[in-house]
């Protein structure tokens, strides 16, 4: 097949996210397949990969972004349409509104794969709305991380055509958890959605504890300024390439992911399971249909410090737990390793391909 990849950022240097699963999933499906990425002209470089690597322009100012990007997106793939069997967008918008101009425009058959934040924030205006209905409604598919957010669109749009399609993973990796220990890793970004300072709240209740967090944003002054006031034993690595997270994460004993918005499927948290490491993490969207409560890990809910606190030390103060998470985890995440995501994004491409 050949297949398209429509993404808004694609660099060299991010620790996660959608930027990451699309270098992946272009490098894994060019095994058998032609791929080409297309992407914004961000004037950052990307790694060198098997498949093609298409720019457009764009323009970043308010009110104009998304139809710069959608403008000059579509400009390029009209320029590529005989080259294209499918096209794969990256997020509901903007890219999937520019998936369903593609298929309108030029015959092109599209599947818009919701990412998470581009489902929860994007139906907070009228504008957003009015884009995600006409994506859900227009495209030949729609592509979900998890099953709740399956659900959750289903019961909005009864019609629509889903298909459950995790992120996928490297399940080999060079590094394994060791025995419980009092060190936790938090790795992401610095965002307030994260809610990272309901971990460092956290950890007050911890004594004798260490807590490593990797990455960098705006938060990140702001909460190293919270962990000197609040006097916890933290260390801040900022950011690290995505190739050497997991080797930081070996060091740890269990990851912390205290979100309280816009999560979908957390690349991290797949990056932790696949080393054995559990996972405290909170009820947010899909990550309950990941991390199985009280088999993987610990699922709390948002912006309790308290219950977040009980819960790393359950887990690490139990060492029988923390043996039974770390082995539950390695065979779990064995449905989410790349040869088995791509056979099944490769069939569902060919169905859709053939309607």
């Amino acid at each position: 097949m050949r297949i398209g990849i429509l993404v808004s950022s694609f660099y060299s240097g991010y620790i996660g996210g959608t930027e990451t699963q699309t270098w992946k999933l272009a490098d894994e499906l060019s095994h058998k397949n032609d791929v080409i990425v297309i992407a914004r002209d961000e004037g950052r470089w990307a790694k060198p990969g098997p498949f093609k690597l298409e720019r457009f322009r764009y323009t970043k100012l308010p009110f104009i972004s998304f139809f710069s990007h959608v403008k000059n997106s579509l400009g390029l793939i009209k320029t590529m349409q005989r080259k294209i069997d499918i096209l794969q967008c990256m997020q509901l918008t903007p890219n999937g509104y520019v998936g369903i101009k593609a298929r309108k425009n030029f015959g092109i058959p599209t599947v818009a794969w919701v990412r998470g934040g581009d489902w929860y924030f994007a139906k907070r205006t009228r504008f957003g709305r009015k884009i995600i209905s006409k994506v859900i409604n227009d495209s030949n598919a729609i592509f979900t991380q998890t099953k709740i957010t399956r659900d959750e669109i289903l019961n909005e749009y009864p019609d629509a055509r889903i298909e459950v399609m995790p992120n996928g993973i490297d399940v080999n990796s060079n590094y394994m958890a060791s025995d419980p220990s009092k060190n936790i890793v938090y790795a992401g970004s610095f965002i307030k959605r994260k809610g990272i300072e309901y971990l460092l709240r956290a950890m007050k209740n911890l004594y004798g504890y260490k807590l490593t967090l990797i990455g960098d944003g705006p938060e990140k002054d702001n909460m190293e300024s919270l962990a000197n006031k609040l006097g916890i034993n933290t260390e801040f690595l900022g950011a690290v390439p995505y190739n050497r997270v997991r080797k930081y994460m070996s060091k740890s004993s269990l990851l912390v992911l205290p979100a309280i918005d816009g999560e979908g499927l957390p690349n991290v948290i797949l990056e932790a399971m696949s080393i054995g490491l559990p996972v405290v993490a909170t009820s947010l969207a899909g990550i309950p249909n990941v991390v199985s409560d009280n088999q993987t890990g610990i699922i709390v809910k948002p912006r309790d410090s308290q219950v977040m606190a009980h819960a790393i030390k359950t887990i690490i103060e139990t060492p029988g737990l923390w043996r039974h998470m770390s082995l539950n985890s390695l065979n779990e995440i064995r449905k989410y390793s790349w040869p088995v995501v791509t056979k099944k994004l490769e069939s569902q491409y060919q169905k859709i391909i053939n309607l």
